[in-house]
């Protein structure tokens, strides 16, 4: 485990254990009340001051990190032994220092090197790190985790300075943001990347790689649209950014295919749609993508979601129960594309009328979903059969 990742793992682990404390110490009816009373924060505050993961629809922005002062009010407040006291406040002061540490830590790596593709991979390779954690529950405190230490991260940069690294951070906050279902912050990230990418002078000799990163930021918008059901508006990005992949489809063709599945993903999101050309935009990633089991598990998965929507049953269940059976296994752990088609596959299920196989499948999703933090995906399924169909299958702490 890199140095940064391991500060900021262990910045969680301290506030899960100060947050406990606190719960555990403020049981008794009346108690929060009397602390926020006495040390003059609000309830809204404290509650974000709490949150656990294990509580439904939890977001990232709920995780704050208290000031010192406040760390040394609230324990002052308490009544505690002196040891329980020395303990809470050492959990709480050494979460706010990691925290800290892991963002001076890679400031100071971006001084020392100004390799900036070195730099930009160094991140990525963090954000791929937590997101593809084998443990699921670890998945989703890490992956949260992570992603506010690239919110603090960006606060301490200038864009101005380094726009290349202020983009590539604000595209991967929308993305975390899309996959944990904060929805309006991803857009909001991704329109700032892209107008940083648009508008800030970059030099000649990063040309290529800014092109590069707005066509990523345009995936992302049209993906934070679409999960907001502004389907007119993703669609508006999907054709800006089908512009700027002609020209260098050649020179990226990881993040072209990354495009053709949002293209793809967009398509068979909306209303009414032609299913030959979902066929034929799935046959041209395949082209693509040369045989990667990654791309074409998202490829077939998409596909059969589209043959679902235009009731061709038999298709959709060839695509996900025989062809796809390998590909699954070969990403168990990838916990994102799991609940995708777990939801997929539930679908296919009510539709058919096979209440056994839908009620299996929508337990494995909630349960997974709850583990890793998947809240959009949990939202999804709500949308999809309504609260009082899934209500019966919801996890509770």
């Amino acid at each position: 485990m890199e140095p940064i990742q391991t500060l900021i793992w262990q910045a969680e682990l301290h506030r899960q254990t100060y947050v406990a404390i606190l719960n555990s110490a403020l049981k008794k009816r009346g108690s929060k009340y009397d602390l926020v009373r006495k040390i003059g924060i609000t309830p809204q505050y404290l509650s974000y001051l709490l949150t656990t993961d294990s509580e439904p629809d939890n977001s990232p922005e709920i995780k704050r990190i208290p000031s010192k002062k406040i760390c040394y009010d609230i324990v002052n407040a308490l009544k505690l032994s002196s040891t329980q006291k020395d303990t809470l406040l050492e959990h709480m002061l050494l979460s706010r220092q990691n925290s800290h540490e892991a963002v001076q830590t890679t400031l100071s790596s971006f001084q020392q090197n100004n390799e900036l593709e070195l730099n930009i991979h160094k991140i990525a390779c963090l954000n791929m790190e937590a997101r593809q954690n084998r443990d699921a529950v670890a998945h989703g405190t890490l992956y949260k985790r992570v992603l506010l230490f690239f919110k603090t991260l960006l606060l301490n940069l200038s864009f101005e300075k380094n726009p290349l690294l202020y983009a590539k951070i604000a595209i991967l906050i929308g993305d975390a943001d899309n996959l944990l279902g904060d929805l309006a912050d991803a857009l909001y990230h991704a329109k700032l990347a892209r107008f940083i990418l648009e508008y800030m002078p970059i030099p000649k000799r990063d040309v290529e790689l800014k092109e590069h990163m707005l066509l990523e930021s345009i995936r992302i918008e049209a993906v934070s649209y679409r999960n907001m059901q502004l389907f007119k508006e993703a669609s508006h990005c999907v054709e800006q950014g089908e512009v700027l992949r002609a020209d260098f489809s050649a020179n990226h063709p990881t993040e072209t295919i990354y495009f053709l599945e949002c293209k793809l993903d967009t398509l068979i999101s909306l209303p009414r749609f032609s299913i030959r050309k979902a066929e034929d935009l799935a046959e041209l990633i395949d082209r693509t993508c040369n045989g990667n089991p990654f791309f074409v598990l998202a490829t077939q998965h998409d596909l059969a979601k589209a043959y679902i929507k235009h009731e061709r049953y038999q298709k959709a269940e060839r695509l996900l129960y025989r062809k796809m059976e390998y590909l699954k296994k070969l990403y168990q752990h990838v916990h994102m594309t799991q609940a995708r088609l777990l939801r997929t596959q539930a679908k296919l299920c009510w539709e058919c009328g096979d209440k056994q196989g839908w009620e299996h499948n929508i337990k494995s999703a909630i349960t997974l979903n709850h583990q890793a933090g998947l809240d959009d995906q949990i939202t999804k399924l709500k949308r999809d059969y309504g609260i009082e169909v899934l209500q019966p299958f919801l996890v509770t702490d």
